[in-house]
């Protein structure tokens, strides 16, 4: 944001720390909405190859849910510091 930039939507790969599993999220914002979506789940096999495989739905939950609240803290950051960015530019002293 220091840049001037800001973003709606964005990708990560995550790999587990003690799991074999890296798991592909979606992150999206529209507005005050936020949604997680998993798009793609691998298996790290004993040959050290990621291959794709499916997580079961009650893990999956688990994992979204996680990353819902991780992602809302940040998304919450951001449209704090927009705010505050637009009230400073709204308010500069005139010259």
């Amino acid at each position: 944001m220091s840049q001037g930039f800001i973003f709606s939507s964005m990708s990560y790969k995550l790999s587990h720390k003690t799991l074999p599993i890296t798991i592909v999220i979606d992150v999206n914002f529209k507005q005050t909405d936020l949604k997680i979506n998993i798009v793609k789940t691998y298996q790290l096999e004993d040959d050290g190859i990621e291959r794709l495989a499916p997580l079961p739905a009650s893990d999956q939950s688990l994992y979204i849910d996680y990353f819902q609240n991780v992602a809302y803290a940040v998304y919450s950051n951001l449209i704090e510091k927009q705010k505050t960015e637009l009230v400073k530019q709204t308010i500069k002293p005139e010259k």
